[in-house]
């Protein structure tokens, strides 16, 4: 008996196949589908190309508690899916989920990503002020090896990194006011990519 011959390539077919694999094991499509011989349809081609970040390493899928789910969703529903928190990883690092909230860790520091609107980080930065002047004899740092740093879209910028909210709100006001004059000339800058906040803690025993 002749075998029938696939029309799709060997070598297409085991990457599609490894690719829908590494899917499922994320949580992103049905345990029912079978990785080693599904065939490839124009959805799951879909899934592929919608997951691709998951398949690079740039976002790892994790399981979460369904608070840190729910708040993640009202900052932005996309972080979400199936029921997995899409944790954006930069270089080095690998996710940890504690007490239900993702953290990254890289070298020395650990990373958790705080769910404030790019139009409310001003409001937050003075409530977090205020409770640190409460708690801290009306000092505006942060405690030793604790900083915020603000991110970017843009993914040539590196995060700005502060330990003293002051400085942080200082930085927030010269953003604005070159992102607003810059916007009415018709240009671009770097300023205009502002998008978050991290909470970064420096572990100094793996220093």
């Amino acid at each position: 008996m002749v075998k029938k011959k696939s029309k799709y390539p060997e070598k297409t077919i085991r990457q599609f196949r490894h690719e829908i694999a590494v899917l499922k094991k994320y949580g992103m499509l049905p345990k029912s589908i079978d990785a080693r011989s599904v065939k490839p349809t124009p959805w799951l081609k879909g899934q592929i190309t919608r997951n691709k970040d998951i398949l690079t390493g740039k976002v790892r899928p994790v399981k979460v508690s369904k608070s840190f789910a729910r708040e993640a969703k009202l900052f932005d529903p996309a972080k979400v899916r199936n029921g997995r928190y899409l944790f954006e990883l930069r270089p080095g690092e690998k996710v940890v989920v504690s007490h239900g909230k993702p953290h990254a860790r890289g070298d020395v520091y650990y990373r958790t990503p705080l769910h404030v609107p790019p139009a409310s980080i001003e409001e937050w930065l003075k409530w977090r002020r205020y409770r640190l002047m409460q708690d801290n004899n009306g000092k505006t740092k942060l405690p030793k090896g604790q900083y915020i740093t603000f991110n970017y879209s843009n993914a040539r910028k590196t995060p700005s990194q502060f330990h003293d909210i002051d400085k942080m709100l200082n930085f927030l006001q010269r953003y604005e006011s070159i992102k607003n004059a810059q916007a009415g000339m018709g240009t671009e800058s770097d300023y205009d990519f502002i998008n978050g906040l991290d909470f970064i803690v420096i572990d100094t025993k793996r220093r």
